[in-house]
């Protein structure tokens, strides 16, 4: 199945809104274009993982300091102990190192992972409401207004593009751009984006 490039690039553009990407300053996105994925993990512990020693993994993020890194660093070091203690059985122990993770850093580059971790861990200890809590904190964070309107906004750039060709050899797109122009006005929540986009 082929994909015309417009709808590629919208494709594209909700990708990066939904991640976080897509209201970001072109210096800052370029820089977290070069930067690593994922924190530096200490020397062994990927292999460990990979290997299922997880007694090895928890061994070597011991021996890192608790404030070596930023707060982000020390977010996934959690994440990825409380995942090498859940794997080799110690199933409280996961849940106490990611909630006290999730305390120190709630909205954090990592804190959507590791709420789902603990809502799983939660979920499988049977205590559905600490589950439940969990998962409306990271649903109402996903729905939120801002983030409605910045999906809107990719929406509507996408149907001026449509309307207004870059190229000459592109015909314009009328039913396609409303479209997206009826999906934006969906979406928005704020004033004045929704009465911007009606106006259009």
């Amino acid at each position: 199945m082929s994909i015309s490039f417009g709808r590629a690039s919208l494709l594209s553009g909700l990708v990066l809104v939904s991640m976080g990407l897509g209201a970001a300053p072109p210096d800052s996105a370029s820089k977290r274009a070069v930067a690593p994925p994922t924190p530096k993990l200490p020397p062994g512990v990927v292999a460990a993982m990979q290997a299922g020693t997880y007694a090895e993994v928890i061994a070597a993020l011991d021996k890192v300091e608790p404030n070596d890194g930023g707060l982000s660093d020390r977010s996934y070091r959690a994440l990825i102990r409380g995942t090498a203690e859940r794997l080799s059985g110690k199933a409280e122990a996961a849940r106490g190192t990611w909630a006290k993770a999730l305390e120190a850093d709630p909205s954090g580059t990592w804190s959507a992972k590791i709420r789902s971790a603990l809502a799983s861990a939660e979920l499988a200890a049977g205590r559905t409401a600490a589950a439940e809590t969990l998962a409306r904190v990271e649903a109402e964070r996903l729905l939120a207004g801002t983030r409605k309107d910045r999906l809107a906004e990719v929406y509507e750039a996408f149907a001026r593009r449509l309307l207004k060709p870059d190229d000459a050899i592109t015909p314009p797109d009328p039913k396609g751009a409303y479209a997206l122009l009826l999906q934006a006005r969906g979406l928005a929540k704020g004033s004045s984006l929704r009465a911007r986009l009606y106006l259009d």
